[in-house]
Parts: C-alpha cells; structure tokens; sequence
C-alpha cells in the first residue's frame, strides 16, 4: 500500500513539474516576442531615413565592412587598430552590422 502510495505522489510531483516547465517556457517566450516587438516598433520609423552626422564616413567610406577579415583588425573608422590614424574606438559588433 504504501509503495503505490509514494508512485502515485512521485506521479503528481512529475506532473506538477511539468506543467511548470511549460508556464516557464510560455513566460519565456512571452518575454521575448515583447522584446521583439518592442525592437521593431522603435526602429520601424527609420528604415527609410536619411544618414545622419557622421553616418557617411562611418559606413560608406568605412573599407573595413567591406572585407568582414578586416573588421576585427580596424576600428570603428575602418582604420588599422594599430596605425597612428586609428581612433582606437574598437567596436566590431556595430561594425559587422553595417557590412
């Protein structure tokens, strides 16, 4: 009797267990298409803008988005890291998204 009585509870706990993990999971996901929506809907607007301040040089005349090898040895300006030109403002994660 009691064994039937430790399975049947071990049974509830791994339902319960379960029925959390899917809440957790459905909370995740909630989470993350607010976040989602939320990115889109602040830069929905700018798609279709105009480069602004110093957007240009950044990004058109930037030669190192132009070879993504280069983009780990630059700075943010497309400069050698190393050179005396450099800025030494190393960004490549905002770099790789301009190439």
């Amino acid at each position: 009797m009691k064994w039937k009585s430790n399975s049947r509870k071990l049974q509830q706990f791994g339902q319960r267990l379960t029925v959390t993990r899917q809440y957790d999971e459905l909370v995740a996901y909630f989470h993350l298409t607010i976040i989602t929506v939320a990115a889109i809907l602040s830069f929905s607007g700018n798609i279709h803008g105009n480069f602004v301040f110093d957007d240009r040089e950044a990004i058109i005349n930037n030669k190192a988005i132009r070879q993504i090898g280069k983009i780990l040895e630059s700075d943010f300006w497309g400069y050698p890291i190393r050179s005396t030109r450099s800025h030494k403002s190393y960004r490549p994660v905002t770099t790789i998204t301009f190439a």
